[in-house]
């Protein structure tokens, strides 16, 4: 596994499990809510302390043949500092995963888009993730495919 799948994978996985302890047995149900955040996020450039904010909705439904889907869409937003130049940034972005839970395993899909604009001189970064895992009943993950796009300039 390279390291592109490895980081697609482990935010897919965070997302698979945000997602079932946020609506654990809804059906029909919308969730949402705003959170207070600081992380260190690392970019295409360097490290950045985060602090800010996402604002996350929720969704699920269930079909005719028991199947249970599952929409998430979080929204970014704050200031961050470089971790080796002290940089100030913007920190701005959105994520879409939607999961589909089946008795024959599951699918998800996740769309990733953050940009990180500089307020100084060096370069502005955005960084686009796109991926796709099933997962069989015996507990078995295979990432389908990812793409992932850094960007400074």
């Amino acid at each position: 596994m390279n390291a592109r799948t490895f980081i697609a994978a482990a935010l897919i996985i965070f997302s698979l499990l945000f997602s079932s302890a946020a609506i654990a047995g809804a059906n029909g149900a919308d969730v949402s809510g705003k959170t207070l955040i600081q992380q260190e996020v690392f970019l295409c450039f360097e490290p950045v302390i985060i602090d800010g904010w996402f604002l996350m909705i929720g969704n699920t439904r269930t079909d005719r043949a028991g199947g249970l889907h599952v929409m998430f869409q979080n929204v970014f937003h704050g200031t961050g500092v470089g971790g080796y130049t002290g940089t100030q940034y913007q920190w701005i972005g959105s994520n879409q995963s939607t999961v589909t839970l089946k008795g024959d395993g599951s699918a998800s899909t996740f769309v990733e888009r953050l940009h990180l604009i500089s307020q100084g001189r060096l370069v502005n970064n955005h960084i686009w993730l796109t991926a796709h895992l099933t997962a069989t009943p015996d507990g078995t993950i295979t990432v389908d495919w990812t793409d992932f796009f850094c960007e400074y300039f």
